[in-house]
């Protein structure tokens, strides 16, 4: 309404694309023709998603300002396979180290008056860097003649770099470092040196999904990183049990509700594979880990787990050649190992202090749950600080994970005594016949 008289910054955060999955039904029926529930519903909201960006531009062209806006899209993680997410040929998902998890896509439409060139930009970019790129565009394309002062300078301990430069002119990124992920209590570490990138600890489970078909998980099985037979079968029999198991939920169970009981049945499995493959790529909060609930990264850094019995805790691959992260060099390439860890060390020097999941203000009255946004007065130490959303969510997951063992046990048993009383059937007509 206001023509374009006054500037504008407008962040428009959507819940689109996430759980609850959640559509019109017009939307819907645009997506019918993919076979997965979960992901026809993913689908959906991605095209209300692009509907209403359309009604965001339409909105700006009526005002006369669309030729005078910067528009950027972007979104903060990988997707979420279970939840219909697509990060092929990305390996891993949401909060994972891996690629799959800290790759997204993007685009930004500028206006003419910039003279940007068009094309795909391939240079690294962090989410860090949007702030001084975005100062910098403003600070270059709003001064005018009799305008002497500019922003003000930036803090000197600023992760973001201006990145203006590179995508005006398809350039090369003033960014070749990044840490990508950082947390004590996972254990997992991931950090980026131009085309190196350094993993260590536990990132996730190694996954690569495609597209899925009928069932919600298609997984490369020829892409696991297994190194005997017997566990590739164990793999294989793994996944064939989870996708029964998620396709029942989906069967039985309508959205959203049917969501909590697929990451439940998904965490399980994960820490199964771990178990029959001697590895540790699944990380997720526990008890154990949340007993000291604050800490920083400088007092506890991560180590190089070179020995670790539990599979891989450290992996080094080579993106500009394996953007799937499909051969860990590490112990080939041990001296580039050692460099990108000194240098990620260094970026500790300033790290603020984590904290373990939701933790809450021990003051609080019981039931009461609150994020880690705690006044600077509030002490949070020993079992006081435990979350108490993952001391539900860790019994919950036990007693599910528990449930659905004696499940499968009951009905192991059930067709062992179904074929052994048609045997027996067919062994007592057979002698009937002969008599």
């Amino acid at each position: 309404s206001a023509e374009g008289t006054h500037p504008l910054f407008l962040y428009l955060s959507y819940t689109a694309a996430h759980d609850p999955l959640q559509a019109d039904e017009p939307y819907i029926k645009q997506c019918s023709h993919i076979p997965s529930r979960t992901r026809r519903l993913f689908c959906a909201m991605m095209r209300q998603l692009d509907s209403n960006l359309e009604r965001v531009k339409k909105a700006l062209v009526d005002a006369h300002m669309w030729d005078n806006t910067l528009f950027i899209f972007t979104s903060d993680n990988g997707g979420m396979p279970v939840c219909g997410g697509f990060n092929y040929p990305f390996r891993g998902a949401k909060s994972m180290a891996w690629e799959g998890g800290v790759r997204v896509p993007g685009f930004i439409h500028a206006p003419p008056y910039m003279n940007w060139q068009p094309g795909d930009y391939d240079g690294l970019v962090h989410v860090a860097d949007w702030l001084p790129t975005l100062l910098s565009i403003v600070d270059t394309h709003t001064q005018t003649d009799s305008q002497a002062t500019s922003t003000p300078p930036l803090p000197p301990l600023l992760d973001g770099m201006d990145m203006k430069d590179a995508f005006a002119t398809q350039g090369p990124s003033p960014r070749t470092k990044a840490v990508l992920q950082q947390d004590i209590f996972l254990n997992s570490t991931s950090y980026r040196s131009g085309c190196l990138k350094l993993l260590l600890g536990c990132p996730g489970q190694p996954s690569v999904y495609k597209e899925p078909t009928e069932s919600l998980f298609n997984i490369d099985l020829n892409d696991m990183p297994l190194e005997s037979g017997s566990s590739r079968s164990i793999a294989r029999f793994d996944i064939r049990i989870l996708q029964i198991l998620i396709d029942s939920v989906e069967y039985f169970i309508s959205p959203p509700l049917d969501q909590f009981f697929k990451y439940i049945i998904v965490q399980q499995f994960s820490k199964m594979n771990d178990y029959f493959l001697g590895t540790s790529f699944t990380h997720i909060l526990t008890s154990y880990q949340l007993r000291g609930t604050k800490a920083s990264l400088s007092e506890i850094p991560p180590t190089l787990e070179w020995d670790s019995t539990a599979g891989p805790r450290v992996m080094l691959f080579d993106l500009c050649v394996d953007p799937s992260e499909r051969k860990n060099i590490a112990n080939e390439r041990r001296e580039d190992v050692e460099r990108l860890y000194k240098e990620f060390r260094e970026t500790l020097v300033h790290s603020p202090m984590q904290f373990a999941g939701d933790v809450f203000d021990d003051k609080a009255p019981r039931g009461s749950d609150s994020g880690p946004w705690l006044s600077d007065d509030v002490i949070i130490t020993g079992d006081e600080g435990t979350s108490r959303v993952f001391e539900r969510f860790e019994k919950l997951t036990w007693w599910l994970g528990a449930a659905v063992i004696a499940v499968l046990s009951v009905i192991v048993m059930a067709v062992v005594a179904l074929c052994y009383f048609c045997r027996r059937g067919k062994k007592q007509v057979v002698k009937k016949k002969i008599e």
